[in-house]
């Protein structure tokens, strides 16, 4: 494997926006996914990740060593998406000197949320809806895989992508929010303050409900080893039966979101979040951060098996979930 090189210094010396779950956790989905598929998807994998690595990297930058250690240069490169999220997706594909799928040249943007308000029945607003568009851009960047045409540096900066989004859309803010009664969308709960204003009246950094969400769970960057172990046995394999892990239907991941939604902004805007709420928010995360971690294993499998379905294999048994290892969970008949 790889070292850990100077390229990272431009990202991880400057602070995370708080555009999804923090670099944690696209970390921890990206190696629990990687630890799960078979040694044959992880060898594809890398065969598609080192040549990043070969044209953006020459030299071994310790910060990241010490940092981030003994962690998959898969789950390592989903934090980019975050760092070059200004960039349209032509300019995102040409800063890896890749070139964008050609079953995706239709798509100008890339969208890290799902604007899909719980209470949306109060106030339509249609401009925010953008479940469509991120649908359909997903299932063309997965499906760019099977398109000859396109070279390896754009496939593997495809598969960054989709590492990264997968978890984007499990987290709940990114995926649901609220609807005020003018009819303005509160962007994921970006725009509700959970805590007391400052002395200008504005909320201090770092206290709205979308940051807070990105990171309550995952705490310290240092100690994603210990939120990978506590995802692992709050919420293994086991603990789902086989039609939650293997749904891949992007209407269900919102369907799931939305339906914390009312818990999430059960919390009164401008005061401080109580331990009793945190510790049920940390559930939820955990539960979200072990799904999306699943379903992308399996999406792993399913592109790099071809036209094979990873999850064809499984049977109603729930005891075929407790395994460590995905590809011990065929459960063949």
């Amino acid at each position: 494997m790889l070292h850990f090189i100077s390229l990272f210094g431009i990202f991880i010396f400057s602070p995370m926006p708080a555009l999804s779950w923090n670099q944690a956790g696209h970390i921890l989905v990206g190696e629990i996914a990687y630890e799960l598929v078979s040694l044959e998807t992880k060898n594809k994998i890398d065969d598609l990740i080192l040549p990043v690595f070969e044209y953006k990297i020459n030299k071994v930058q310790k910060y990241i060593q010490d940092r981030v250690p003994k962690f998959s240069e898969f789950a390592i490169l989903s934090i980019l998406p975050d760092r070059l999220s200004r960039l349209k997706l032509d300019k995102y594909f040409d800063w890896f000197n890749a070139a964008v799928p050609q079953n995706m040249e239709r798509f100008s943007y890339v969208n890290h949320y799902i604007n899909s308000p719980y209470n949306k029945d109060s106030c339509v607003n249609p401009k925010i809806q953008n479940a469509p568009y991120v649908k359909d851009f997903l299932m063309e960047l997965i499906a760019s895989f099977a398109n000859l045409h396109s070279s390896e540096l754009t496939k593997s900066t495809t598969l960054i992508f989709v590492s990264h989004l997968v978890a984007d859309y499990h987290q709940p803010l990114h995926v649901s929010g609220r609807m005020d009664f003018n009819c303005k969308y509160d962007r994921g709960g970006s725009k509700f303050c959970a805590s007391p204003a400052n002395k200008k009246g504005k909320c201090p950094g770092k206290k709205n409900l979308h940051y807070i969400f990105d990171s309550l769970f995952l705490g310290n960057d240092d100690d994603i080893k210990g939120a990978i172990k506590k995802v692992k046995e709050k919420y293994p394999l086991s603990h789902f039966q086989k039609e939650q892990v293997c749904d891949l239907s992007l209407e269900s991941w919102i369907e799931e979101s939305t339906k914390h939604a009312p818990f999430i902004y059960s919390t009164t805007e401008g005061e401080l979040l109580s331990s009793e709420y945190k510790n049920e928010a940390k559930e939820i995360l955990a539960e979200r951060l072990a799904f999306a971690s699943y379903r992308l294993a399996i999406m792993l499998e399913n592109i790099f098996e071809g036209d094979k379905s990873f999850c064809d294999g499984f049977t109603q048994n729930p005891t075929c979930f407790d395994s460590h290892d995905i590809n011990d969970l065929g459960c063949s008949n």
